[in-house]
């Protein structure tokens, strides 16, 4: 038998309502993908699966995890199927997360079949919590299926213990842990499932040749096209598999897997306590302490001898997750620890189905229940907010979460998948259009993917031109700061035609996603670099980099006429300026200073406001601008 906890009948909750929460964290969290922003990674995942789906290609390897090794192709594929009955980004996004959702239900079954009902209820409630998890609707990449795939793994591994298993439930076994790879590597602990499996197995003289056949032929099926392609390529992923291995995967680092834990644990709740919901400093630590103290609390499963056993069960399944992650590179990104949600969280329900099992503390389940499920809905609630606002703000703790980098801030413009459709309808035209702004970042990071699926032509697009038609967006914020509102609002980005070029240039083409990365990051150190432009002296002067985070850039010095000016707004790609209580148009010098390491990346516009009230989304890029 699976159990790790003798049998007893469930006392706090029913199926019904079981199978009820399951649902509302599934639709939830699924509902969360529908604000999720754009990412370099996720516009690589869409475009392979954009040419999936119109018959352009049909790639062989899957993802490139950091720089050294692809992964199968299974992922591009999956993500390619909702855009035969939907061709937008919206309909990957919520299909992904709906997908990953099933984390929940596999958690609750799992929970059954080791301990109770009320044990799975409380797992899968524990996995719906305030964490480094909360940024998986955020950002949906190929990490965020780890949970529901190593799960899957303990759901056949358990199924197979349980029972006699025939060929199919071993091929079944084996596909699981190739998927579960797949997702990301940070999952290959859970391939320890198989020695208790293989275990039971012998116990009922069940023939392991043959076990091991069908598991093998299932962990392989998934990696065969990524093998065939190595091999057609003179296997090009193993010098830079060997490069990674040397530099980054290191014994020694194991010493970092307390950290590792306890940041996830705490740092995880404070950080997006303060960046996602807003709180101040003091009470998002604040939260990160009682997320540390409730981690504690749990070990009162300790005390009770009938979950000692699954207590240590967990607390050891937590315990080699994190020396893998901890080996796997000296720095821990925040996607690294998603695959500790599931030991975590079972740690944790442990902690709460022992109290529960005593009357005078049987409440405390409930209200955990309560508690956990209300403060990440509002969590999830908050962070759509915050994304289409446009103005998204992270810690370099997402780099690292043990912090030992330099401690800095990343402000950069966020997109929701929402507002997609309504862009790539807006940008496909039969006449050239340049870019700006947010407008033209935003655009280039996604590969123009919202226009080749609403038109399947993004040729018409470039970014910073100075001739022909154009269109600019900001976030709200920015359209703040001038006190005004964009009459054409599409997600978070305020869009208007009214705007002038202020620098004669070529435009730059939309980064095409041919390769990954789509272009080269220049990691050189930036050169300072003067120039001046002529605007109204009644219009707003944006200054932007429009290749993010391939080029290097910051603002060093900004002059109106001779005289220091301020920012009214700024972010780590752009910065908009006026001249206070200028009305007239009358022409004036702007001298800025820049750090830059391509001058070219720097898109420099004119903007009236004014203008542009009453045109609206319906208006088409204005015939060309004037340029000084």
């Amino acid at each position: 038998m699976t159990r790790i906890i003798e049998a007893r009948e469930p006392c706090l909750f029913s199926p019904w309502l079981a199978y009820a929460v399951i649902a509302f964290l599934m639709l939830a969290y699924t509902a969360g993908y529908a604000f999720s922003t754009p990412h370099t990674d996720t516009a690589d995942e869409l475009m392979r699966a954009y040419e999936i789906r119109r018959g352009l290609a049909y790639p062989l390897e899957g993802p490139f995890l950091g720089n050294a090794v692809h992964l199968g192709p299974v992922w591009f594929y999956l993500v390619a199927l909702p855009l035969w009955i939907s061709p937008q980004w919206l309909a990957a996004a919520l299909f992904i997360g709906f997908v990953c959702s099933f984390k929940f239900p596999l958690a609750y079954h799992c929970g059954r079949q080791l301990v109770d009902g009320d044990f799975g209820m409380l797992w899968a409630v524990c996995m719906f919590v305030p964490g480094w998890t909360s940024f998986e609707p955020l950002l949906f990449l190929n990490p965020n299926a780890i949970a529901a795939t190593s799960l899957l793994v303990l759901a056949i591994a358990l199924r197979a213990i349980d029972r006699a298993a025939g060929p199919w439930i071993w091929l079944a076994l084996g596909v699981a842990l190739a998927l579960a790879v797949h997702v990301h590597p940070t999952s290959m602990p859970i391939a320890v499932l198989v020695i208790p499996a293989w275990i039971a197995a012998r116990r009922r003289g069940e023939p392991l040749a043959r076990a091991l056949v069908a598991m093998a032929a299932g962990f392989a099926l998934p990696f065969l096209p990524y093998v065939v392609s190595q091999f057609q390529n003179g296997f090009a992923d193993f010098g830079s598999a060997s490069s990674y291995m040397t530099g980054q995967v290191s014994l020694p680092n194991i010493v970092n897997a307390p950290a590792v834990v306890l940041d996830a644990i705490g740092t995880g709740p404070r950080v997006v306590a303060q960046y996602l919901l807003g709180w101040s400093e003091r009470a998002a630590a604040l939260l990160g302490v009682a997320a540390l103290v409730i981690g504690a609390l749990s070990l009162a499963a300790l005390g009770a001898r009938d979950a000692r056993r699954g207590h240590a069960i967990f607390l050891g399944a937590l315990a080699l997750f994190a020396a893998w992650i901890a080996c796997m590179r000296p720095t821990t990104p925040f996607q690294f620890t998603w695959m500790l949600g599931p030991p975590l969280a079972a740690v944790m329900a442990m902690g709460l189905w022992t109290l529960s099992r005593r009357p005078r503390w049987r409440w405390t389940a409930g209200a955990a229940l309560v508690v956990l499920v209300s403060l990440n809905t509002y969590a999830i609630a908050r962070t759509a907010r915050t994304v289409n606002e446009g103005q998204g703000v992270l810690p370099s703790r997402v780099l690292d979460i043990k912090g030992r980098i330099p401690a800095i801030e990343f402000h950069d413009v966020w997109f929701p998948a929402i507002g997609h459709a309504r862009l790539g309808h807006l940008l496909c035209d039969t006449q050239p259009l340049s870019l700006h702004g947010h407008l033209a970042y935003i655009v280039d990071k996604d590969l123009a993917l919202d226009t080749l699926f609403a038109c399947n032509d993004r040729s018409k697009l470039s970014l910073a031109g100075s001739a022909g038609r154009h269109a600019l967006g900001m976030t709200r914020h920015f359209w703040g700061a001038l006190g005004v509102e964009a009459s054409c609002w599409i997600g978070s980005l305020g869009i208007t035609s009214k705007v002038t070029p202020l620098v004669q240039r070529d435009a730059i083409a939309i980064a095409d996603g041919s390769r990954y990365l789509p272009r080269v990051a220049h990691r050189a150190a930036p050169t300072p670099v003067t120039f001046s432009v002529a605007a109204p002296a009644n219009a707003a002067v944006l200054v932007t980099n429009v290749l993010g985070e391939y080029e290097r850039f910051a603002m060093i010095d900004a002059r109106v006429d001779g005289r220091p000016a301020s920012s009214v707004a700024t972010n780590d790609v752009s910065a908009l300026y006026v001249v206070p209580g200028a009305r007239d148009p009358r022409p004036v010098l702007w001298t800025f200073t820049v750090a830059t390491t391509d001058i070219g990346a720097v898109d420099v516009v004119a903007v009236d406001p004014s203008a542009d009230r009453g045109s609206g989304c319906d208006a088409r890029a204005a015939p060309p601008s004037r340029s000084d």
